[in-house]
């Protein structure tokens, strides 16, 4: 927020993403409020900034995309609680600008400072959270990628990047691929109903296939934006022309690409509150899952040293089994650990 400007920019050779490109968010408000942050110096907090902005650039909305997007990591880290405080500073916006409307000053001339209100509290969204946020706001990802956590997991040589695609890709032979949808648009087939075009994303790039009527019926609601699948696709090549057309499709946690693993390492954050991940590790170990092996926790203590713990029975050790255990708040990491 003390960065950005409304249009996109360059700063040491990383491209600074415009505000105004954001979804909801006017490219006329946020040159407004670059040229508040220009005049008066850069924002000290959210509440600073909510009491010098005009509440005819942002509104509540425009916080609420401003905070997933992560505008404010600056101000506040947190963006759930940067979220969740968008009505709050809305609110304070318009009074802020009621006073100064009004002509309400202090004993040195000064606009007269608002009683503030702490922000409210709001646990910390995991990677994944953060990302669908980011997703929803901007329409593709700037802090990672979901998939990011469990490439090291993926059995060796399954799966096809898109960036490796045009290089890998030979016509009639299958290919497998990984990736989040981003874009899905249907269109009439011509024997009657629908076809797609399908846009999946993977950490490496972007690649479009077709998912043809008869499958398309089947899998629908696995292939809604935002969805991690696994795609078995049919290629057509002729020359530097590459066709693809979805032959299956799985959501990525019942897909069994992943190494077989005896036993999963989860790290912890210093000082995390282990109830929530003990919670989901009570529920896994119920859960169905062929591969199965133990869950060791690497929890750093206050002397600095990292200890060990393994957690009695044994629990999946699929992408399933890792994907929810990251979700624990206070976890760092899960890897699958070699034997």
């Amino acid at each position: 927020m003390n960065v950005s400007t409304a249009d996109f920019d360059v700063d040491g050779g990383s491209i600074i993403y415009a505000l105004g490109a954001l979804k909801g968010v006017g490219p006329e408000a946020m040159k407004n409020l670059v040229a508040e942050r220009t005049a008066s110096g850069p924002f000290s907090c959210l509440h600073d900034m909510a009491e010098r902005v005009d509440p005819k650039d942002i509104n509540k909305k425009c916080f609420e995309q401003l905070s997933k997007a992560g505008a404010f990591d600056q101000l506040e880290p947190n963006r759930a609680r940067a979220l969740k405080s968008a009505p709050m500073l809305a609110s304070a916006c318009a009074a802020s600008a009621e006073d100064r409307a009004g002509g309400q000053v202090g004993l040195f001339g000064d606009a007269e400072p608002a009683m503030r209100t702490d922000l409210p509290k709001a646990a910390a969204w995991n990677m994944q959270e953060k990302l669908a946020q980011e997703f929803a706001a901007i329409g593709f990802y700037i802090s990672g990628h979901p998939l990011d956590d469990i490439l090291d997991s993926l059995e060796d040589g399954r799966i096809t990047y898109a960036m490796h695609i045009a290089d890998s890709a030979i016509d009639g032979k299958p290919i497998e691929l990984i990736g989040v949808v981003r874009r899905r648009v249907e269109k009439p087939a011509r024997n009657g109903g629908k076809f797609a075009f399908l846009t999946l994303s993977d950490p490496t790039g972007e690649v479009e296939l077709m998912v043809m009527p008869e499958l398309l019926s089947d899998v629908r609601e696995a292939l809604e934006p935002g969805s991690a699948v696994v795609i078995l696709t049919e290629v057509r090549r002729r020359d530097e022309e590459i066709r693809l057309s979805a032959r299956r499709v799985l959501p990525i946690e019942q897909a069994r690409i992943a190494k077989k693993a005896p036993a999963l390492s989860v790290k912890l954050e210093k000082g995390a509150d282990v109830s929530g991940l003990a919670a989901i590790a009570a529920r896994l170990k119920g859960a169905p899952g062929q591969d199965r092996g133990e869950i060791f926790i690497q929890m750093p203590i206050q002397d600095g040293r990292l200890v060990t713990l393994r957690l009695p029975d044994t629990y999946p050790t699929g992408i399933e089994a890792l994907r929810a255990l990251k979700t624990a708040p206070g976890v760092a990491r899960v890897d699958h650990q070699a034997a």
